[in-house]
């Protein structure tokens, strides 16, 4: 009788471990990691193939459970060692997932794996020679020490894995982005990383490019973060700004085309150049019509405000109140860390911020 109980608590153990693992694989795979591995097999296959993100995190769940059943048949861990036979497995996915921004994994793998593998080998080994010496009385089920000890386990190497795989931010979004762009899903490209303040020179390029598209550039790209620079933001060039899957010569040749007006205001704005401005502007909207995107208001508000000698003179009501509600609230903190937090809060979606950043 005895014997029997604790041969179905082991069991309930190892089912239950195996649970959380492929659904935690999976779900890894399939929603968090799908970019990440698109962009490993465009690089390998050099844009030959496409990845299928359920196709591929099937396959992937399944390698991994081959490969767990090959370290338990090795180790025979039953017991409070059992979870650790889903260690070569972890090792798998997190060298699978830790594509950098050049399309590889890191060659430091390469010894990093073989010294991990013998590690776990001598624990694994250690932990089989313990199990004679485990109490045979455990409480049943999930309530047993013997469970809570391998979820432990396996949280533990999650853990590592979520450490040493691909989690950069930007890299993701940039991936994401790329890949509505080239469905020409432009709407839901603008939603990947809207809420987040994480942002670089080619997720700016990307997102300048997909407001172009759905001709929001000069009404909506002051409103995602944009990075410090110049015109240079405008397109890819393999170095300042770069894809990762999309071929860059598509956005060029929009650029020189449907978008090249837009283009040439906001890289005027970029460069902070407002006498450009005010008079490219004059060639592609009537300067007196309220059609005028709402970016392009705000320049020509604050080129009337700091111009003297100007081509042209722009004014909007609400504007020039909100123009001037800023410039009361930069003279009301004397302290620059307070004064651009304020003003970050209220007009850090406006050109105007923009243009007065302190890293111009």
């Amino acid at each position: 009788m005895k014997d029997n109980s604790t041969r179905n608590s082991t069991v309930t153990v190892m089912v239950m471990c195996a649970i959380v693992f492929y659904a935690i694989t999976f779900c890894y795979v399939f929603f968090y990691q799908a970019e990440s591995l698109a962009y490993l097999q465009h690089t390998l296959s050099q844009g030959q193939t496409h990845y299928d993100r359920f196709i591929g995190a099937i396959i992937i769940t399944l390698l991994t459970m081959l490969i767990q059943f090959a370290a338990y048949r090795i180790t025979h861990l039953r017991k409070r060692g059992h979870a650790l036979t889903y260690f070569p497995s972890i090792l798998a996915l997190t060298i699978l997932t830790s594509v950098r921004e050049c399309g590889h994994v890191s060659k430091y793998w390469i010894w990093i794996a073989p010294t991990l593998l013998i590690l776990w080998g001598i624990l694994a080994w250690v932990s089989k020679q313990f199990e004679t010496y485990e109490p045979g009385k455990d409480n049943p089920g999930l309530f047993s020490r013997t469970m809570w000890v391998n979820l432990l386990t396996m949280v533990v190497m999650f853990v590592f894995m979520m450490v040493f795989s691909n989690s950069n931010e930007i890299i993701h979004h940039r991936l994401r982005i790329e890949n509505y762009l080239v469905k020409g899903q432009y709407e839901k490209a603008l939603e990947v990383g809207k809420r987040s303040s994480e942002n670089d020179n080619s997720l700016t390029m990307l997102r300048i490019y997909a407001l172009s598209r759905v001709g929001k550039l000069g009404e909506a790209l002051f409103r995602y973060p944009v990075s410090k620079g110049n015109d240079a933001l405008l397109l890819p060039d393999g170095e300042f700004t770069k894809t990762l899957m999309m071929n860059p010569k598509i956005i060029k040749a929009y650029s020189l085309k449907k978008g090249k007006s837009d283009y040439q205001l906001i890289g005027q704005l970029l460069n902070r150049d407002l006498d450009s401005f005010a008079k490219t502007i004059s060639l592609c909207y009537d300067v007196d019509s309220t059609a005028i995107p709402r970016h392009y208001r705000e320049a020509l508000v604050l080129y009337t405000h700091i111009r003297q000698h100007r081509v042209l003179t722009f004014h909007d009501d609400v504007l020039d109140a909100d123009y001037e509600d800023m410039k009361k609230l930069v003279k009301k903190y004397p302290d620059r860390i307070q004064r651009e937090s304020a003003v970050r809060d209220t007009y850090g979606n406006t050109y105007w911020y923009y243009y007065y950043r302190r890293d111009k």
